[in-house]
């Protein structure tokens, strides 16, 4: 018998996670659980591969960003659907070397990128610390 999954009412929802970002972590918690399945530890990805992405890239990631890789970076139907969340090690700076690429449309096309302006560390690249680009499968 398929389990019975709460109804979200997302715009209410939806609303409520606006003032603060962790009230959207808990928006995509319920989310999660109602849409598909609950989020647990498993689909997080650990601080030690994160911190190794921002050893790489010479500088700290935006706390959001390593929010999200914490409490979902491994669920592929809330990162990887469309747009892709790129994985720690596939993180880089755009062609400015100003913004980090974090996502990656479906087709190559484009790239999601930002800064983190709020964070006490600004996110800026030098143009020599850009790494190469390079897909790998999940």
């Amino acid at each position: 018998m398929a389990e019975r999954r709460e109804r979200l009412d997302l715009a209410r929802a939806f609303g409520a996670a606006a003032t603060e970002r962790e009230a959207v972590w808990k928006f995509v918690e319920a989310f999660a659980g109602s849409w598909s399945a609950p989020l647990s530890p498993a689909d997080g990805i650990p601080p030690s591969e994160v911190r190794r992405a921002e050893e790489r890239l010479g500088h700290s990631l935006p706390a959001a960003l390593r929010e999200a890789y914490g409490l979902f970076g491994r669920r592929a139907d809330l990162v990887a659907v469309h747009s892709p969340l790129l994985a720690p090690e596939e993180l880089l700076p755009d062609p400015s070397g100003e913004l980090l690429v974090f996502r990656s449309e479906n087709q190559g096309c484009a790239g999601h990128a930002g800064t983190a302006r709020t964070d006490v560390n600004a996110w800026r690249l030098r143009r020599s610390s850009r790494p190469s680009r390079r897909r790998t499968g999940r």
